[in-house]
């Protein structure tokens, strides 16, 4: 069982060359006491060592990137992952999804850091259950025989799907353009800039409104539905004032829709905690097997971001080593995006936003730079299921 497992250590702690700012192994600042803080520190600087501090992929990440060694897996696997888990990010589960050679099943729902037995308990545990009798103890129940994904496309309705991503989706290419974002890249030359703001987060560039500190382009609204299932990428060409410069950039559905509560820590991933409780399995001394009994948590929203990714620009050619960035030169970068399965309803409008630094993810860079991104050589390519 692998649920919300994380098996990339270096997305954990570095995004595309660009470094979060804290020890790997540990967590953000101010988690330790003094005591703590005293002796984890020779550990600590250990690790800065071996690890880097510059955000560039070295032997530590590599010996860490277990997908590498998927091929020495033997177990049959069952990953449960939601796509708007910020502690372990989905790219885990597609990761270790596509590099699995051996029998393999999936839960995959729309909230956050979530145990699925807190979603659908009687179903999961029956689940779970016969996957294990039919891989532990050779029972023929047909488990196998199932379709391999289980997924949640919107708060409790699911369906059953052969495999993951859809295999319909195909890539398909999207541009900014001056007041919005459409199928053919702008012709004419344009630019736009903006001012890096680290006290600003995703969520702050997402909203819809003018501002300083970020670039929004937004579709026409959709004549039809679509799903994205899988993940996308982002080209992005971009002259920094500063020989540092972190960028973001977020995918949005906009549009009036009722999600899980993902995103409010106090209703973690989605769920609420009610006050019955109910039984499975036996209870021992130091072992309830009791828990509280919980309800999905939803909210009503105008837009929910539904893909993210973050980078260094300095490391544009290679992750391997980042160079000081010169004044008056574009750079052109491409990277991955979070992985998604999101159907964006007739009359939404879908959305690219362009940011620096992301306050959730980062702490807050030397210098400030101001951005500015080239139209014509920018694009966004988003996995489409027909």
């Amino acid at each position: 069982m692998s649920i919300a497992g994380n098996i990339d250590i270096y997305r954990t702690f570095n995004a595309n060359g660009a470094w979060r700012g804290y020890v790997q192994d540990s967590g953000p600042p101010q988690l330790y006491n003094e005591r703590a803080e005293r002796l984890c520190q020779p550990l600590r600087e250990e690790l800065d060592r071996q690890a880097g501090t510059d955000g560039s992929w070295n032997r530590y990440w590599q010996e860490r990137y277990y997908p590498a060694k998927a091929d020495r897996v033997r177990a049959s696997v069952f990953l449960t992952q939601g796509f708007g888990d910020y502690a372990v990010p989905a790219s885990n589960f597609s990761l270790w999804w596509e590099a699995l050679r051996v029998p393999r099943k999936a839960w995959l729902f729309q909230g956050g850091h979530v145990d699925p037995f807190d979603l659908r308990r009687a179903d999961y545990v029956s689940t779970v259950e016969r996957w294990f009798d039919r891989w532990l103890r050779g029972a023929d129940n047909g488990v196998d025989r199932e379709p391999a994904v289980k997924i949640e496309h919107a708060p409790d309705q699911w369906s059953e799907e052969a495999t993951w991503p859809a295999p319909s989706a195909r890539p398909v290419t999207w541009w900014p353009r001056p007041g919005g974002l459409g199928p053919a890249p702008v012709r004419d030359p344009a630019q736009a800039t903006f001012q890096d703001d680290p006290d600003l987060s995703r969520f702050d560039w997402a909203k819809e409104g003018p501002s300083e500190h970020r670039l929004l382009f937004a579709s026409e609204p959709l004549t039809s539905a679509a799903r994205l299932s899988g993940t996308s990428r982002v080209t992005v060409r971009v002259m920094s004032s500063t020989p540092v410069a972190r960028l973001g950039v977020a995918v949005v559905d906009y549009g009036p829709a009722t999600i899980r509560d993902y995103v409010d820590i106090t209703k973690p991933g989605g769920i609420r905690n009610l006050t019955t409780s109910s039984c499975w399995g036996q209870s021992g001394p130091a072992d309830s097997a009791c828990y509280l009994d919980t309800e999905t948590a939803t909210t009503s929203v105008e837009h929910e971001i539904v893909a993210t990714g973050w980078a260094d620009l300095g490391h544009h050619a290679t992750l391997r080593r980042g160079v000081p960035l010169e004044p008056d030169r574009f750079y052109t970068m491409t990277f991955e995006l979070s992985p998604m399965d999101h159907i964006v309803s007739e009359g939404h409008r879908l959305g690219l936003v362009i940011g620096g630094t992301d306050w959730w993810e980062f702490l807050e860079p030397g210098q400030r730079p101001r951005l500015t991104v080239d139209l014509t050589r920018t694009s966004l390519t988003l996995p489409t299921a027909r």
